[in-house]
């Protein structure tokens, strides 16, 4: 396989990024002209292993108690919108039962959270799908609502507690197998045996295998975050340039 750090990896990827990328470098770290060469610590590869197929990775979760009263997707009628979403971004069949709607997100969420800050104060009173949080033993840890309409704040994610998890797919993940790492909740749902950090830190992760980045390498901060990863030793999915989809 192709083995290398981040930098060369950018370097042979895209001359502009990789210009862009050691300028924010050189503006973070202070480099001036007297500086000494700055070395990338080379990661040395892991032992590849074989493939293997995560057979539960796609099936619905365990069964847990019901902790959301709001109605899930698969309680609305055909063709109500929120639905036709669901379907429209092709989530497996168990996701209908999985997650929620809310008609006013303000109204059903506004005390949700025990604590008060930037995120949970000013809620909208828009329609959203409700992603539930469960951690491992299948306690609601948070929420997150994805407008359904017109919003300048597409997602808006809120821990139940200060401390709680913003982990997504803790209740279904399989801890022998393959863990993959993206940062999506939906994504996640498509993904075999995957979790997602609901934010760009995709190390932020307490389990993890591979790590899959949006492909945004002309953001520097995510291209801090891959290096990051890479040089922790972790194992990165980088997609080709002109990936049409993430």
């Amino acid at each position: 396989g192709y083995h290398n750090t981040f930098s060369r990896w950018l370097e042979e990827y895209d001359q502009g990024m990789y210009a862009e990328y050691r300028m924010v470098l050189f503006k973070e770290m202070g480099w001036g002209s007297n500086r000494r060469q700055y070395e990338h610590p080379t990661v040395e590869p892991k032992e590849d292993r074989p493939p293997e197929p995560v057979e539960n990775s796609l099936e619905e979760p365990p069964a847990k108690s019901r902790q959301l009263t709001i109605p899930t997707i698969s309680e609305l009628p055909e063709g109500h919108f929120a639905r036709e979403y669901v379907a429209g971004r092709c989530l497996p069949a168990w996701t209908y039962d999985y997650l929620h709607y809310s008609n006013d997100f303000k109204k059903h969420f506004s005390g949700f959270s025990s604590f008060t800050d930037e995120t949970n104060i000013n809620l909208p009173s828009d329609p959203r799908l409700i992603i539930p949080f469960y951690d491992e033993w299948g306690q609601l840890t948070a929420v997150q609502g994805r407008a359904l309409g017109d919003s300048k704040l597409r997602y808006i994610t809120l821990k139940k507690e200060e401390s709680s998890s913003k982990v997504f797919g803790l209740d279904r993940v399989n801890k022998t197998k393959p863990v993959l790492v993206v940062e999506g909740p939906i994504d996640s749902m498509c993904l075999p045996n995957c979790i997602a950090t609901a934010d760009s830190d995709l190390t932020s992760a307490p389990i993890g295998d591979v790590f899959i980045f949006d492909a945004q390498y002309r953001n520097a901060q995510i291209c801090e975050k891959i290096d990051r990863a890479i040089k922790k030793g972790k194992r990165v999915c980088l997609f080709p340039k002109g990936f049409p989809y993430k």
